[in-house]
């Protein structure tokens, strides 16, 4: 996947799903995550906006999801400011917003088919306007795994890596969508599991699922923010994938992971953005 192409004449697809079922109010881990989430839009306004002039390199679609999915925001970068930037602070993102409040169970292959038809939507209305994308990145955040009403553990469990499998095969000009989940509990006791470059290890039933419903990162993307401290857990190989993670401040890098691999970095010099 080439990280480069992404600019005005060639934007790329943010998607972002949010786990809001009834077990994220158990410490406000769904506060926590929308405040990562306001400061990833935050800093990705930021960086297309230059010079007082916005630069609409990225689409940012934003859905919640418990027993069923809801579109919470869709729109551009100077959507961005106007609709969420200047409406919200990081304590009440989409606080006016019913289907934002905790409830219900964790239908995660609901969500994965809704991304699927809202990212096929949007490469549809690109592709009648002859516009190419190269770079889609769908971010699942989440504090447990696939819970469904008259299904067994087992059964949610296939539904959901059906969906995920579905959605990572998506097709751009460049190459497929790259699905990094993210497993947000500070309560958890099991050791996080960070961006692993194989399974090999791994006992774990939950982490496996999480593994098996991630992509394999773009060396593009991790040859930029290995170099960067607070990422450097990140290698060529790493798995899109990150369990039992407790800080919440690495929440905050692993969502701004998502703006810097696609409007800061990993671009030849030779190659221009506008």
């Amino acid at each position: 996947m080439a990280m480069h192409n992404v600019g005005t004449k060639h934007p790329a697809l943010l998607l972002i799903l949010i786990d809001n079922s009834g077990s994220t109010r158990a410490g406000d881990i769904y506060k926590k995550i929308f405040r990562a989430v306001y400061s990833q839009l935050e800093e990705l306004y930021y960086s297309c906006a230059v010079f007082g002039r916005v630069k609409e390199r990225v689409h940012v679609i934003v859905i919640c999801y418990n027993s069923a999915p809801t579109t919470l925001f869709e729109g551009g970068i100077q959507d961005i400011k106007d609709r969420i930037l200047d409406r919200y602070t990081s304590e009440n993102l989409f606080g006016d917003i019913p289907d934002a409040s905790p409830g219900g169970q964790t239908d995660m292959a609901k969500a994965f088919a809704h991304a699927g038809k809202a990212v096929r939507a949007w490469l549809d209305l690109q592709k009648a306007k002859g516009v190419p994308v190269y770079d889609i990145l769908v971010e699942n955040a989440t504090d447990g795994y696939p819970e469904v009403q008259g299904l067994s553990e087992s059964e949610a469990r296939s539904a959901a890596l059906r969906e995920a499998s579905a959605l990572r095969s998506i097709k751009t000009d460049g190459e497929d969508l790259v699905l990094f989940n993210i497993h947000y509990d500070p309560s958890s006791g099991a050791p996080t599991v960070l961006t692993p470059l194989s399974d090999e290890g791994i006992t774990d039933p939950d982490v496996q699922f999480l593994y098996d419903a991630s992509s394999v990162l773009p060396a593009s993307w991790t040859e930029y923010v290995g170099t960067r401290d607070e990422l450097d857990f990140i290698g060529n190989g790493s798995r899109a994938m990150v369990s039992n993670l407790k800080d919440e401040s690495v929440l905050v890098h692993l969502f701004h992971f998502g703006t810097i691999t696609m409007v800061s970095g990993g671009r030849p010099k030779e190659t221009p953005r506008v």
